[in-house]
Parts: structure tokens; sequence; C-alpha cells
């Protein structure tokens, strides 16, 4: 699979409870999920992918965005900037949901993604930018500007402070085939999970996830 978003950092992930846990507490649960990546490495063999391949800061940044909150976002599908409003967080990630577009097609991004961006943002660009409906647009496309004007309405605005400094990108593709990473899960982009690298170009790696 191909990972969108690179995490370099150990990443514990949520799990539900079954009835006979249910009154173990959440640390409890998440010590069990804890993950040591030495001790991976050591069992599989390989090598870690090192901080310098990756277009991420080797810190993960403050996540300050709150729930409900509304931002413009580029649409996975159509690459053009929507509305979008923020249904979920976890560690260094937002889970965005395109208004106008239903829960089937909520994503996640890094909060200093660059595909992330003030409202107000798209217009401020000039030469007839205009923020678009999602694809799969639950309206009549002629309904987008009175759709558009009601969703702003009122509605909490992310502010500037939050979005966070897009990291430099590496000169050239430093990954190299057999290194282990961390990677999004593409069939449950909620989790991160460990990948190994298995091939690459100049531009593009193609990870398999273990």
């Amino acid at each position: 699979m191909t990972g969108a978003e690179n995490v370099p950092k150990p990443a514990v992930t949520e799990q539900q409870s079954s009835p006979n846990t249910s009154s173990r507490s959440h640390q409890e649960e998440a010590e069990d999920a804890s993950f040591c990546w030495d001790s991976y490495i050591e069992e599989v063999g390989g090598e870690k992918a090192p901080a310098a391949n990756f277009k991420q800061s080797v810190q993960p940044p403050p996540n300050d965005f709150e729930q409900d909150s509304k931002l413009e976002a580029l649409d996975p599908r159509s690459q053009s900037n929507c509305i979008a409003t923020v249904v979920g967080k976890m560690g260094p990630r937002v889970k965005l949901r395109l208004d106008g577009s239903d829960s089937k097609n909520d994503f996640w991004r890094l909060v200093d993604s660059n595909d992330l961006h003030e409202i107000g943002y798209t217009e401020s660009k000039g030469n007839n930018n205009m923020l678009q409906p999602p694809v799969g647009f639950t309206l009549n496309a002629t309904h987008w500007p009175k759709f558009l004007t009601k969703t702003l309405t009122n509605a909490k605005f992310a502010p500037k402070k939050w979005f966070k400094e897009v990291p430099e990108s590496p000169k050239t593709n430093l990954f190299k085939v057999g290194q282990k990473l961390e990677a999004v899960d593409k069939k449950n982009p909620h989790l991160i999970c460990c990948a190994t690298v298995s091939e690459v170009n100049s531009k593009s790696k193609l990870f398999e996830v273990n």
C-alpha cells in the first residue's frame, strides 16, 4: 500500500473493550497496546527509516484544533479547496468532513499539512479562485452558493495559530527498500501500522503493511 502520511514515531491506536474488559482503565488498555520499535526491529530485522527521509517534524506538533471548527481543506478526490469541519482528532492528526459530503468520505491530515488553510485562504489568492463543492455534493450544484453562505454563517472558524508551519521536503527520495516505518492504513485510515518499503523510484515509494 502507499502511505500518504508517514509517522516515524511509535503510535498507540484506540481499541474497543470487550465485555470482559470494560472495567479496565484506559491507561491499562494503552499499556497493552504500546509498541516498541527497537524490540520489533530486533525480532523481524531490517532498519528504521531515519527522520531525514520524511516531510514532517521530528517531534509531532501540538494539535490545537477543536471539534466542529471549520477550515479550508483540499478534497482528496478533486484536488479542489473545500470547506471542511473537524469531526475528530488523534495525536497530531485531525479527522475532517467536507461540508456537503457525508461521513463515508471523512479523511485524516496532519496538523502541519499543506492541504489545510484558514477560512478565506482560497479567495485571498485572487484570479477568481473560489471554494468548490466536494465530490459527491449531496445537493444540486446550483444550490452550492446558498449552502456555502449558510454553512459559514456564525460558524466557528479555526484561527491562524492552530495551523502549523509546513515542514521542508527532502531534496531527494531518501527511502531504501527494506526500511521500516509507520504508515496510515488506507483501508482503516484511523490506524497507523508498521510498514516496509518494497519499491522506490526518484519521486515515490511503495509500502507493504507488515
